[in-house]
């Protein structure tokens, strides 16, 4: 590939289907269906009445089909609870065996408002899953991503998330929010020049390359063990309608389970933030 200015890029195209279902005002349940594909415009992706993924296997599987479902249920007011799931390339007699093939991704968290009576109050936690090699594809072009970063999980393959947030609102012009996230993620394991030890699945722009590694079972948190954990504090008031005052301390400490590599593909760090904030 050629990259910098002047050099030619292939196009890339999502197309994507939704519909969802409100039952009432507190169940919510929705499908989705999507193809990622590249390098030409494919009229048979434009049909709004049809399957993708039956449309992707007509076409000689050379893209990217991936198959989505959510639901929402608020079960009294003020709690709610929401779930999601991605999958990619499955084949159900080889789930539970590792097979780098079965790619899947899901989500689940809980929001409570005014717990216990605290009407100034919300919280919020979730659990992200992203399995190895998700997001992935043989095709490079066709991987969950644009402009290298990914569409989906902000973690990544091969990787889980544990999330908290607290939002308290003493009076309607001051906010502070408190947010908690570990990320546990097994990472891609190289030589000291680069060349591949070990493929946890843990790389967008990496697929499996060799029949030892298509062959070997994969598990959840393979490779490098890293954990990092983040928290974050905000606190904004609004001074006039529109116009904000904002102050944000983030701090991210990293560890790695066998000690620190000689080149980390995690680092932790501090950012303090503040300033003036304009709504239009």
């Amino acid at each position: 590939y050629n990259f910098g200015p002047g050099s030619y890029i292939d196009p890339k195209y999502l197309a994507l289907h939704h519909v969802s279902i409100l039952l009432g005002d507190e169940v919510e349940f929705g499908f989705t269906d999507m193809t990622i594909f590249s390098r030409r415009f494919e009229l048979a992706y434009v049909n709004p009445f049809s399957f993708l993924k039956t449309v992707e296997h007509s076409l000689n599987d050379r893209d990217n089909g991936l198959l989505g479902a959510h639901v929402r249920w608020r079960i009294v007011p003020g709690v709610e609870v929401r779930a999601q799931a991605l999958m990619d390339d499955v084949i159900f007699s080889r789930i539970g065996t590792g097979w780098w093939g079965n790619k899947f991704a899901w989500q689940f968290g809980a929001f409570w408002a005014a717990p216990l009576g605290f009407r100034d109050l919300d919280i919020a936690a979730e659990y992200t899953h992203v399995e190895p090699f998700m997001y992935t594809h043989f095709n490079t072009q066709n991987n969950f991503t644009t402009s290298g970063a990914v569409i989906g999980s902000p973690i990544g393959p091969n990787s889980k998330r544990f999330l908290g947030k607290i939002l308290f609102r003493p009076t309607a012009d001051l906010s502070v929010e408190l947010t908690a996230s570990l990320v546990q993620h097994g990472e891609n394991m190289y030589d000291s020049t680069g060349a591949i030890i070990y493929n946890a699945g843990a790389d967008l722009e990496r697929t499996v390359s060799s029949d030892a590694e298509n062959a070997a079972s994969y598990n959840i948190l393979g490779g490098r063990r890293v954990n990092s954990l983040t928290i974050d504090g905000s606190v904004q008031y609004e001074l006039w309608r529109g116009i904000q005052l904002y102050a944000r301390v983030t701090d991210r400490s990293v560890t790695y389970s066998e000690g620190t590599p000689a080149s980390p593909q995690a680092t932790p760090y501090r950012l303090i933030t503040g300033g003036i904030r304009a709504t239009l």
